[in-house]
């Protein structure tokens, strides 16, 4: 269907991932490289390893994954060596080719001295399914190759290294890609350049609590089928936790929720004086743009947590409602004893309406399920900007030093999908640095004030009003002893008004603070401010530091580290605040 057509849609639910697995290639060239015979040899075996663990974990996960043929894809520079012995044998064993060139074609063909490593350049790029063109210049070549290198670490799962072990001697060698992945958490598989020695594992994930400062720091192991199947399973495998499991299940499962009925936050904004947000019906989910993948991914995922947030919101506006309704109503009975068995039954159904909605919640899991689906919002949300720049990645790499939940897996497995799409990384470094300020940073500073502004007003009116009434409950006892002594006849006669307005009062003032706790407005509008100016901070060096695309690129991915620390905060403030009775 076209972006805007009316025609009737079919039911869909959340894109499930497909199953593909990404593997770069550095290697050494000319006499770095020792003998390519043996070198392709052993690439040849690796590869070979590699696809048949991948093709026997798709088997055994098949269940979890989209109903497609695992994608196996090699990305390389295509410089002479090892670059090209390795995109030759993965294209032999089934391997998709993706390529990633520091330069623009025209100038890149000009770096192959070697007559033949050119011939074999152009067929390998003839043979390439995606070209990304970065922008290096002839004058900074290592700068060129080092970008390139972190664009072929950003877009993969695993880096094959055909090295001499030996550390980075400048920029854009072997020795430094392979730091970079390493300090990125990336597993290295270490192919001997002298064509001695045993194919090595090497991964900071062996070692998941402690930071390594050198390639030499990291465990090794040995390239056996346990350790790849091992490794296979961490990188591309759903947590293997039962209940995660089930968490992902459940969210491949949930259709478009298009109408809100649930409209009591909403109310809360009115009733305090504040423009209440209404969004009965909310847009379709897929926005049908061409960068489908992550768009689309983001669409669900943030109409979702949008739904289960005001549900759940509102879910804990109507119990404390409702429980000072009940109370009020108890009271009523007091002063007009004539309708003391209809109030009765007004209470006892607010009672009962309060409690099934906690049930409701609780069994429908509103509030874990909001959580994680805002989580998955946030980081599907800047990935598009990071993929635009080429070498820019989302932090996944920290999924070794934290519990790996279904959230995490799905996001991931949304980059991986989405890959590398073929394009010149083009315009000037302040034009791209714009566009990255533009598109993502600038945004989510003005979501963050303008949000920090209404959750602000709307805790400080709630407090406002709840201090009012509370006052007022304050002078209905002044009044009652007063008059208990001044009029004491007549105070007796007219005790439960008294007695309502003593308990009534009150009642309405803590359901007003109940609902701040539960909210912790305050606490949001102050995260949302402080991740406002740290972006602003970001944004000023945008507009100010615009040395290279590498430096955009880190800007681009401290701003979704900053969004991404907001949100683990929000989400350890909100996790014990579940729906309850009042």
């Amino acid at each position: 269907m076209t972006p805007g057509s009316d025609a009737p849609r079919a039911p869909t639910r959340p894109p499930p991932i497909a199953f593909g697995l990404t593997v770069a290639v550095t290697g050494h060239r000319g006499e770095g490289l020792g003998d390519p015979a043996a070198a392709a040899a052993a690439l040849d075996a690796v590869l070979t390893m590699v696809a048949a663990s991948a093709r026997t974990l798709h088997a055994r996960e098949a269940a979890v994954f989209a109903a497609v043929p695992p994608a196996l894809v090699l990305l390389s520079a295509l410089a002479e060596g090892a670059d090209q012995i390795a995109a030759e044998r993965a294209i032999a064993l089934g391997f998709g080719l993706h390529a990633i060139l520091p330069f623009a074609q025209t100038r890149y063909r000009t770096d192959f001295a070697d007559p033949a490593s050119a011939v074999t350049f152009e067929q390998l790029l003839a043979q390439s399914e995606r070209v990304v063109e970065l922008p290096g210049l002839r004058d900074t070549a290592a700068t060129a190759y080092a970008l390139a290198g972190r664009a072929l670490v950003a877009h993969a799962d695993i880096l094959i290294a055909v090295w001499d072990g030996e550390p980075a001697r400048g920029a854009g060698g072997t020795g430094e890609v392979v730091e970079h992945a390493l300090r990125r958490g990336m597993p290295v598989i270490h192919v001997p350049s002298e064509g001695e020695g045993a194919v090595r594992l090497i991964w900071s994930g062996h070692d998941p609590h402690i930071t390594h400062s050198h390639h030499h720091d990291i465990s090794a192991f040995p390239l056996d089928a346990a350790n790849l199947d091992r490794l296979l399973t961490t990188l591309l495998a759903p947590p293997g936790d039962a209940v995660e499991r089930a968490h992902l299940r459940l969210y491949l499962r949930e259709p478009e929720r298009r109408w809100r009925w649930r409209l009591g936050y909403p109310l809360l904004f009115a009733v305090v004086g504040l423009a209440p947000r209404w969004r009965l019906r909310a847009p379709p989910y897929r926005s049908g743009a061409e960068d489908g993948d992550i768009v689309e991914a983001y669409a669900w995922a943030d109409g979702l947590a949008a739904h289960l947030a005001q549900t759940y919101r509102s879910g804990h506006v109507f119990n404390f409602a409702f429980g000072a309704l009940a109370v009020l109503l108890g009271l009523t009975g007091l002063v007009v004893p004539s309708v003391k068995l209809p109030l009765a039954c007004a209470e006892l159904a607010a009672i009962v309406a309060f409690v099934l909605n906690t049930r409701i919640g609780v069994s429908r899991e509103w509030h874990r399920r909001w959580l994680d689906y805002r989580q998955l919002a946030e980081r599907l949300r800047p990935m598009s900007c990071l993929a635009a720049l080429g070498l820019a990645q989302p932090d996944f790499r920290a999924r070794e030093h934290v519990a790996w939940r279904w959230v995490d897996w799905y996001a991931a497995g949304v980059w991986r999908a989405h890959g590398l799409k073929s394009h010149a990384v083009a315009g000037t470094i302040a034009d791209l640095a714009a566009a990255v300020s533009a598109s993502e940073i600038v945004p989510q500073i003005d979501y963050n004030r303008a949000s920090a502004s209404r959750i602000h007003a709307l805790d400080h009116r709630l407090h406002t009003t709840g201090t009012a009434v509370f006052l007022l409950s304050c002078l209905s006892c002044t009044g009652f002893i007063v008059a208990f002594v001044a009029a004491h006849a007549w105070t007796v006669a007219h005790a439960p008004v008294f007695v309502g307005l003593s308990a009534g009062l009150p009642a309405i003032g803590t359901a007003l603070f109940g609902i701040r706790v539960q909210g912790e407005f305050a606490a949001t509008a102050a995260r949302s401010a402080a991740t406002a100016d740290r972006l602003a901070v970001i944004a000023a060096s945008l507009a100010s530091e615009t040395r290279s695309l590498s430096r955009v690129a880190d800007l681009a991915e401290a701003g979704a580290r900053a969004m991404l620390s907001d949100l683990g905060a929000w989400r350890l403030s909100n996790e014990q605040r579940r729906l309850q009775l009042p």
